[in-house]
């Protein structure tokens, strides 16, 4: 059985559509009575229809003797097996699957995580099923899974929204807001995002940025945020001065810097680290250059 085809305009294609004959002619209606030849088709296939009956009976059969002798299991696979082959004859079987709702999710992945298969049964496939192992993708938030008789399965998906990269053990990966891993790669078309560093960072994102746009002068330049054991954090800016913000108070201490970029411009300073560990002291290094200057005699600073 050959797996499903997600085209680019996310219809999958199962197969190239069936070349009529070049021979192929109209359909003409005859009057008065048919030619023998044509009474011998129609009994043929009569008696084809009568055999296909006559067999779904007997399965059907066999399927109540086995349930009522105590082979449930054998009876329902029986049973399954005749109203399978039914829906096979009938054509209700999957020719089709619809996709909707995918920016980002590539729609082959979202077919193979589906698990269907051209000529399932249409009846017995479990929409459920199929809907929840949909949702085990990073990208998607949530599915919903329909059947369109007689041949189509309509998956329609809701992307989670990209919010940072997450740097941990040398590998960045796109994650939301929630911390849920979208992508095990670094997308290039997502490098504008700010990146968070360290174990724990991830689930801690969401709660820090809400931190940063407290202070609208800062936030556009943060470019790195390390989480430190998981209990505090290093501010990076776009410069290379970090801020180093306290396990408790942060809130405070960032709104302290944010007064001290609008009062004295403490970024533009020549310094690498503002500590704003501390309640009641504010701590600055410089840069190497601006301490061996300090240390120059005759040097004005």
């Amino acid at each position: 059985m050959r797996t499903l085809r997600v085209s680019a305009d996310d219809r999958p294609t199962i197969c190239a559509p069936v070349a009529q004959p070049r021979s192929a002619r109209a359909v003409k209606v005859r009057s008065g009575p048919a030619p023998r030849r044509t009474q011998t088709a129609q009994y043929l296939r009569h008696l084809k229809s009568a055999a296909w009956g006559l067999g779904a009976l007997s399965l059907l059969g066999g399927g109540w003797y086995l349930w009522h002798a105590g082979h449930v299991d054998t009876a329902r696979r029986a049973v399954e097996a005749t109203a399978g082959h039914a829906m096979i004859v009938a054509g209700l079987t999957v020719q089709d699957v619809e996709l909707t709702g995918r920016r980002s999710t590539p729609g082959q992945q979202v077919l193979k995580a589906s698990g269907l298969n051209r000529g399932d049964p249409i009846l017995f496939i479990d929409l459920n099923a199929v809907r929840a192992k949909v949702e085990q993708l990073g990208w998607v938030a949530r599915a919903t899974v329909e059947r369109r008789l007689p041949d189509t399965i309509h998956i329609d998906i809701v992307e989670r929204e990209p919010f940072a990269r997450w740097q941990f053990e040398g590998k960045t990966v796109l994650i939301d807001r929630t911390g849920m891993v979208l992508e095990r790669d670094d997308p290039q078309a997502f490098q504008q995002l700010p990146r968070v560093v360290g174990a724990g960072a991830a689930r801690a994102a969401a709660r820090l940025f809400e931190l940063l746009q407290s202070e609208p002068a800062l936030a556009p330049r943060v470019v790195n945020a390390v989480r430190v054991r998981e209990r505090r954090w290093d501010i990076e800016f776009d410069n290379g001065i970090v801020a180093r913000l306290p396990e408790e108070g942060a809130e405070a201490a960032w709104r302290q810097l944010g007064a001290l970029e609008r009062e004295q411009r403490i970024l533009g300073r020549d310094i690498n680290t503002v500590d704003l560990r501390l309640a009641d002291r504010l701590v600055v290094r410089l840069t190497p250059e601006a301490a061996a200057s300090r240390k120059t005699p005759g040097k004005n600073t």
